[in-house]
């Protein structure tokens, strides 16, 4: 992604907030920076001005409109869920969720 454009203070560290980066450390500086295909050096200074391209705004923008008000929080990372409480659930660990689900419910019965 090639990004030049005039940048304007436009709430970038909310727009992270409500799409669920509660906690910028280092993993999600570099997971940011692999999303919007640049460094973390990059990353770092939007947050810091507080502004970003329009492209990523709109990137933000899109990402929150894909899932409703009951994933908030949620975040999507690579092959991994993670959930507003910290846990990190991956791909494999979902599919087989129902599996699970299943024989927990045949136990209790």
């Amino acid at each position: 992604m090639t990004i030049k454009t005039k940048e304007t203070r436009n709430n970038f560290k909310k727009l992270l907030w409500e799409n669920g980066f509660t906690i910028l450390d280092a993993k999600t500086l570099e997971e940011l920076a692999d999303y919007f295909d640049v460094t973390t050096r990059t990353i770092r200074r939007w947050i810091k001005d507080d502004r970003a391209p329009k492209q990523v705004i709109e990137k933000l923008n899109n990402k929150s409109k894909q899932l409703n008000k009951h994933w908030d929080g949620f975040r999507i990372m690579k092959d991994k869920i993670l959930t507003p409480n910290g846990y990190e659930f991956s791909v494999n660990e979902i599919k087989t969720l129902s599996i699970k689900i299943a024989l927990l419910k045949a136990n209790i019965k």
